[in-house]
């Protein structure tokens, strides 16, 4: 532990005699590490009786990091604030410097990086669920610039882990940003013209995050380190005594004399060059197929047979790399629709409390002052192949229906089916659709944008 305590402080450029000034003052920061210690069956027992202390957990972590609250409804969590404060404030102030990530040091000369770089996307993530329980919190008490201090922390947060590069790293980057709720959840303390404004700001000023073809550069970079590890000898002894096991020798001979290294790596690396090169139009799936052969004389020389096994063991990498592109477009199209909505709160506001009238080409235009300069961008969905294929229409309500936080304003759907006359839809012609895979998007009146299965809304109609 002192060695890797060492090594931390020497990434950091940090003196090791140097005690750290911020202390931890018993107070777990992570949200879901304090529930587990705080919530135990001794504090239960004199309610919710009839249910489990996981269940119990499951509840409370579920409603701070996922709703608005109080501590009238989880007066336990006092302590978590006062507590964690600074170390969120810390946190709200190291992501909005030019860098932030973990160090990645290895506890033991032999550990693969791959899996420390996982250890640290699961942290950051724990850690964003702490900020959005603040965040929330901030929204019940009806401290709405705190927390739009805290959702934007999030967002930076996800785009600093989308960074690390691996594609494991950029999913979890993407997922932290998709947490990051709206700030209207409370319908007794709604943000103001100037906070919205000061919200759309910040949002349209976040860094770019790593774009697919950074990812795949670096997925290359930690796929070559794990192949010639599995070469490596003293990658297979017990790193406790030194001594060869019998199985472990085999598999390391097997793979020693079996198969070429060179081969495998060139295999390997042609593969992410390519895929790299071309990332917008790039398919994996045929490339890998086209150089995997039935033929069993390929398997005779150990060129070919690493050749052949190496484009086996790709093909099974294509779909993560299918998915992980797919994810880089929803999640960009999430970013328009979030700005889309902060737009369109920004018109009611001004427009005592009315939504823009007329077809989704007379709505498009009444909020694009409000967008700036580049503000066509945010109209066209990335997943779709033309800005013909997708469109954002926004949804319009009877007079007697309230607005409320959950209330869907823009949603997406085929363009084609949006008429260009007076733009009312009936839900029933299944109107709600988009390229992305099983999912279309809404944003709702609390400027939380949420993912939806591809069925038929009901009660509303669209414009």
């Amino acid at each position: 532990a002192e060695t890797y305590c060492l090594q931390v402080y020497e990434k950091l450029a940090l003196d090791p005699n140097v005690k750290p000034t911020l202390a931890k003052e018993g107070v777990e920061p992570l949200v879901g590490h304090y529930i587990q210690k705080i919530y135990v069956p001794e504090k239960n027992k004199d309610k919710d009786k009839d249910k489990d202390i996981a269940e119990v957990r499951s509840d409370v972590h579920n409603g701070v990091v996922q709703k608005v609250w109080t501590l009238e409804q989880y007066p336990l969590m006092k302590d978590y604030l006062a507590g964690a404060n600074p170390f969120i404030d810390l946190v709200g102030e190291a992501v909005r410097k030019p860098a932030y990530r973990s160090p990645s040091v290895r506890k033991n000369e032999n550990d693969p990086m791959l899996g420390i770089d996982r250890q640290n996307c699961h942290i950051n993530r724990e850690i964003a669920r702490s900020v959005q329980a603040r965040a929330n919190y901030r929204i019940g008490i009806g401290d709405i610039d705190g927390a739009i201090y805290d959702t934007i922390t999030i967002h930076r947060l996800g785009r600093h882990v989308s960074k690390l590069g691996t594609l494991v790293g950029s999913l979890v980057g993407l997922a932290i940003e998709g947490s990051a709720a709206g700030v209207g959840g409370n319908p007794e303390h709604q943000p103001t013209k100037g906070q919205l404004e000061h919200f759309l700001k910040e949002i349209q000023s976040l860094p770019d995050r790593c774009t697919f073809a950074e990812c795949l550069e670096t997925e290359r970079f930690f796929g070559l380190g794990s192949i010639q590890d599995t070469f490596r000898s003293d990658f297979y002894v017990n790193t406790g005594d030194g001594i060869w096991e019998f199985d472990v020798l085999a598999k390391w001979l097997w793979l020693r004399w079996s198969l070429d290294r060179n081969a495998v790596l060139r295999q390997f690396n042609d593969f992410f060059a390519q895929a790299k090169q071309t990332a917008a139009v790039f398919d994996e799936k045929s490339f890998v197929k086209s150089r995997v052969s039935s033929n069993p004389f390929r398997y005779l020389s150990v060129r070919s047979r690493s050749e052949n096994i190496s484009n086996i063991l790709l093909n099974l990498f294509v779909p993560a790399t299918d998915a992980a592109r797919k994810a880089f477009d929803r999640s960009d199209c999430c970013d328009n629709m979030k700005c889309l909505t902060l737009a369109l709160l920004l018109y009611e506001k001004e427009h005592s409390g009315k939504m823009p009238e007329g077809d989704w080409q007379t709505w498009q235009a009444a909020i694009k002052p409000y967008l700036g300069k580049e503000a066509d961008k945010y109209f066209h969905c990335p997943s779709a192949g033309s800005p013909e294929e997708t469109a954002y229409v926004l949804v319009r309500y009877d007079n007697a229906v309230p607005v409320t936080p959950e209330t869907i304003l823009p949603a997406e759907a085929e363009k084609m089916n949006v008429p260009n006359t007076n733009g009312l839809i009936p839900n029933e012609q299944g109107l709600f659709t988009s390229k992305h895979p099983g999912v279309y998007y809404t944003a709702l009146h609390s400027g939380a944008v949420q993912g939806q299965s591809k069925q038929k809304p009901k009660g509303q109609q669209t414009k």
